[in-house]
């Protein structure tokens, strides 16, 4: 089974984005859809986490809803479906975090926006160019462009 990293905004464009991956591999699929945070500087928050519930805001009924149509249409090949949310901005940690998941591939949309969700929202573009892990942007790889079917709710 190949875990696909699919940077998250929550939007439609990180749905658009895992069923072109879903689409290009013939194999089983965990999707892992991640919206990263700087680390808070509240003792308080690292201690009781409560920033983790605060990042839960962000994901809206309507994403996790397009998340489950994605899920019906290719319960063929997506095994499993992880919304989460990585906490720093080191590529020390995000490499750790990526084999934590054993991650294959990395594959996120240049038009996408990466940290537009809150103030304490990061850029991932910089941890995924510095990380071993292989990563593919949609807009411009060939075998992507060749996938021209659109998503289909049913």
């Amino acid at each position: 089974m190949k875990t696909i990293f699919v940077p998250a905004d929550f939007t439609s464009n990180t749905i658009k984005v895992a069923q072109e991956a879903v689409q290009a591999f013939e194999c089983d699929i965990r999707l892992l859809f991640v919206h990263a945070f700087n680390m808070p500087d509240s003792e308080q928050d690292l201690l009781f986490g409560s920033y983790r519930n605060e990042s839960r805001k962000y994901v809206s009924p309507e994403f996790l809803k397009e998340l489950e149509d994605l899920k019906d249409v290719f319960s063929y090949k997506v095994k499993n479906v992880i919304v989460d949310f990585f906490y720093g901005t080191t590529p020390m940690l995000f490499s750790s975090y990526l084999d934590y998941y054993d991650v294959s591939l990395i594959v996120y949309s240049s038009e996408q926006s990466f940290g537009d969700l809150s103030a304490n929202s990061v850029d991932m573009r910089t941890l995924i160019r510095q990380s071993e892990c292989k990563s593919v942007d949609i807009d411009s790889s060939a075998i992507f462009q060749s996938l021209s079917t659109p998503f289909a709710r049913i």
